[in-house]
């Protein structure tokens, strides 16, 4: 036979059965795609360097939301902690004396200012009647009522009550200017709370870094991998442990490329389990690659690997604790109209939005 007819003949039969393949996966008002269900793996890091004293977990075993999941040696960071929690005691102590002192200098000064104002009030009146008694005199003398002496008595009073009130003020001066006393006090008080808080800033910080020292579980799920045994090293990102959550589901499936113009990021879905025929999860599309790739060997035959696809994802929204990892199962997305199939041979690769 001619080799022409041969060549042709065979391409004859790849479209015809790219074509056929197409068909019996794609329904004229819903579009199948096939895959596994697989599940976002979260890697626990360590933030610190140190030897792990304890990794109580294996690969498989559930954990709970607060499980421990390894301990690296904190005594360092401990001896740490110690200190500046000793240092912020200090610091509290001396504010508690500080505030005593502004305490006991503050009524100290109100009593000398209060002692003084009634000084000055007490010789002002006294001056205040020196100055009268001394008007009434030379008003006498004025009349020869009463005799020189009595009037140079008189006046003799008031400068002496004159010579009293300014001394008297004087004191008051000194005495409010103790004030400064008091603000030196309060200045002195605050300087120290605003140091306590910043050595409590700290402990804070210090704390937090003891904490790294200690991984747990940050929701309820199972040991995907151990990546870290008891008495290793572990350093700033070193991987401890694979948690895999059983809230976090989906169907890995691949669009191809005639059919990317049905489904985008967010398009919903139904989900059917292999083992659960019938029953369909609502689901909805949260990937699509931005590159196309040939269909891996577990979701179409070997000889169709020609075809080009667009990995995907489909998140599971409910039911999810039917799906297990591992597990097949079969996305639905409904197409909303009739069409014309279109043979994976003619079709043109296009790029997917991300």
């Amino acid at each position: 036979m001619d080799r022409r007819v041969v060549i042709l003949l065979a391409l004859v039969l790849v479209l015809g059965g790219g074509f056929l393949l197409y068909k019996l996966f794609s329904h004229e008002d819903r579009l199948l795609l096939t895959g596994f269900v697989e599940g976002e793996e979260r890697i626990l890091r360590s933030k610190v360097t140190g030897r792990v004293e304890a990794a109580p977990f294996e690969e498989g075993q559930r954990v709970e939301k607060g499980d421990l999941i390894a301990k690296i040696d904190d005594r360092e960071v401990n001896a740490r902690l110690a200190q500046v929690h000793l240092d912020a005691n200090t610091v509290k102590e001396r504010l508690a004396q500080a505030q005593s002192d502004l305490a006991r200098v503050e009524s100290e000064v109100q009593g000398r200012i209060a002692s003084a104002h009634a000084a000055v009030a007490q010789v002002a009146s006294a001056a205040e009647w020196a100055r009268h008694e001394l008007d009434r005199m030379k008003k006498l003398r004025a009349e020869h009522v009463v005799s020189a002496q009595l009037l140079d008595s008189a006046q003799n009073n008031d400068r002496q009550a004159l010579a009293n009130l300014h001394a008297a003020r004087a004191q008051l001066a000194i005495a409010e200017g103790n004030r400064r006393q008091v603000d030196a006090s309060k200045q002195n008080v605050e300087a120290l709370k605003q140091q306590l808080a910043s050595q409590l800033e700290i402990v804070r910080q210090a704390e937090i870094a003891r904490s790294d020292y200690t991984i747990n579980a940050p929701f309820s799920g199972t040991i995907e991998t151990q990546y870290i045994y008891e008495g290793e090293l572990a350093t700033p990102g070193t991987p401890v442990a694979g948690l895999l959550s059983p809230k976090d589901r989906y169907v890995r499936v691949y669009i191809p490329v005639p059919e990317l113009s049905h489904v985008n990021v967010g398009t919903r879905v139904s989900i059917e389990l292999d083992g659960m025929p019938g029953t369909n999860f609502p689901g909805r599309i949260t990937y699509i690659a931005n590159e196309t790739q040939f269909t891996p060997k577990n979701i179409i035959t070997q000889d169709d690997r020609v075809t080009q696809v667009y990995e995907a994802k489909a998140t599971i929204l409910d039911g999810i604790e039917n799906f297990k990892p591992g597990a097949e199962g079969n996305v639905y997305v409904e197409l909303g109209r009739r069409r014309e199939a279109t043979p994976f041979a003619e079709a043109k690769p296009e790029r997917a939005r991300p």
